[in-house]
């Protein structure tokens, strides 16, 4: 038989035991009982939020960290669209609630639907105001590095126009309470925000700032530890507004204690040192006037009491010549 007539029949008997097994696979997969469907509950989804979990509309802040907790649930349980459609709108309530009963609910996927609800209850800032909210927002005295990044660099993130990641770290820094902190910030800034969240606590750990007292806790019958253990007054570590400034105060009292004392000169006024009875007169060697009112000299020999002319004025007892 020619070699090549016989590669032909072999190639073809190779493809018919292909075709039949591949059909016997799919004649197994018909008759085996099909898988249940999966029935997707949103009150499960709700549950993972926690009944206290929702947005009303009132206050536009709280519709970003309703947002962001949406989605970062919709990653983890691998939530599709329509899913995450489907939990969120069961969040709302007053009038975000009557919004999507008249308006979200023409809208069926769920970007085209928080969008909207976005446009309906938040308002659009413009760079200007955005600059503002920015500038105005900086960390309080008692409030942790970590819960101040959060909220500065979820504000960052309402620029209208796209922000990097280095120009929020920028934000963070100038917003800083302890000018140490900013201090090093600057000499070696965070890459990004997590860096940025382990550099200012690490910080506070070296300066003892926002951190957990540790000490002997007297507790009563419940466990609880009572006000004198942990005030200020017991926990030297404790820096206070009212014992930073106690101690600004007993420094500035030692300095001002080292200064010499000024030396002042008094000059006692004339009302103290005299009067009008201790005037004495040199014509009459009597007090009580002056010489120009002296009545013992004569009307001629006093001076008069204008000029009588502007020629040179003349002896003693003498006017003015004409």
């Amino acid at each position: 038989m020619d070699p090549a007539l016989a590669a032909a029949l072999a190639g073809i008997a190779n493809a018919q035991l292909g075709m039949q097994q591949a059909l016997a696979g799919l004649m197994n997969q018909a008759n085996q009982p099909p898988p249940p469907a999966v029935v997707f509950d949103p009150n499960v989804g709700k549950a993972a939020f926690g009944k206290d979990f929702f947005f009303d509309g009132a206050q536009e802040e709280k519709y970003f960290e309703w947002h962001s907790a949406v989605q970062r649930v919709r990653v983890t349980e691998g939530w599709t669209n329509d899913q995450t459609r489907q939990v969120a709108l069961r969040t709302l309530k007053g009038d975000a609630a009557s919004w999507h009963d008249q308006v979200g609910v023409n809208i069926l996927t769920f970007d085209d639907w928080h969008q909207s609800l976005k446009r309906t209850f938040v308002k659009e800032l413009t760079e200007g105001s955005w600059q503002t909210l920015v500038a105005d927002r900086r960390q309080r005295p008692d409030e942790p590095g970590t819960q101040y990044a959060l909220a500065k660099a979820l504000l960052c993130r309402r620029r209208p126009t796209p922000i990097t990641e280095a120009e929020i770290i920028t934000h963070l820094i100038r917003g800083l309470f302890r000018q140490e902190h900013v201090a090093v910030m600057c000499a070696n800034p965070p890459a990004n925000l997590a860096d940025f969240i382990i550099e200012v606590q690490r910080l506070e750990q070296i300066t003892g700032v926002n951190q957990p007292v540790e000490a002997n806790r007297q507790t009563t019958g419940a466990g609880v530890a009572s006000a004198e253990t942990i005030s200020p007054a017991n926990n030297p570590n404790v820096l206070t507004l009212e014992i930073v400034m106690a101690k600004l105060n007993n420094m500035e009292v030692a300095l001002k204690s080292r200064l010499p004392a000024p030396k002042v000169h008094f000059s006692p006024r004339l009302s103290e040192t005299s009067s009008r009875t201790s005037l004495r007169c040199y014509a009459c060697n009597m007090e009580g006037h002056m010489a120009r009112y002296c009545p013992n000299v004569p009307q001629t020999q006093q001076r008069p009491t204008s000029p009588a002319g502007n020629g040179k004025a003349g002896p003693w007892g003498q006017g003015r010549p004409n």
